[in-house]
């Protein structure tokens, strides 16, 4: 049996993502597939499987990603759907632990890679909106709604970005303690 849940991660959290996909497989529903704001489940056993998120380097048809996910395969790994440089896996629990990342310093370097991502994205959002919002205040248009989502969407995006550097921060910290 399968079903289809339509939603929105509102704030652009992948830990909140990801913590939402293990509590349905928990449930019984392990991830299959995703599209944009589209997730397809199957029914399985409660807590047969774990889910993880991986923000690759480089794009999923790249060689070195082609490399990469067929190791993660070759462990056990199963990769179930991937999107704008996300890739969605799962493993059995009975497998054991599923951890990506096994030391501080390669958690670090893949929150640096969401965080450059999302930094980028916050800056074109505030930049359109800006320009959109003085360009219709110059013609007298008292509301431009392009310009404020955008506008809010660059804030939304920058306040997740700056949760991501405080993370990062932390883990830094920590590494310096086991050093």
């Amino acid at each position: 049996m399968r079903k289809i849940v339509w939603k929105v991660i509102l704030d652009w959290d992948y830990e909140a993502e990801e913590r939402w996909l293990n509590e349905m497989a928990a449930d019984g529903w392990a991830m299959v597939s995703t599209r944009l704001f589209r997730y397809e489940f199957e029914k399985t056993e409660p807590g047969e499987y774990a889910i993880r998120m991986q923000k690759l380097e480089n794009g999923i048809k790249h060689p070195k990603s082609k490399k990469y996910l067929e190791f993660i395969r070759e462990m056990g790994i199963e990769v179930v759907g991937s999107l704008v440089g996300w890739v969605y896996l799962r493993k059995k629990t009975a497998d054991g632990p599923f951890e990506l990342f096994s030391d501080k310093e390669s958690r670090i370097k893949h929150l640096t890679s969401i965080i450059y991502v999302f930094a980028a994205l916050a800056g074109v959002n505030l930049a359109v909106g800006i320009v959109n919002v003085a360009m219709y205040a110059a013609m007298k248009v008292p509301f431009n709604l392009f310009g404020m989502v955008n506008l809010l969407v660059g804030a939304s995006m920058c306040w997740y970005v700056k949760r991501l550097l405080n993370n990062r921060k932390r883990l830094k910290k920590e590494q310096q303690i086991y050093e």
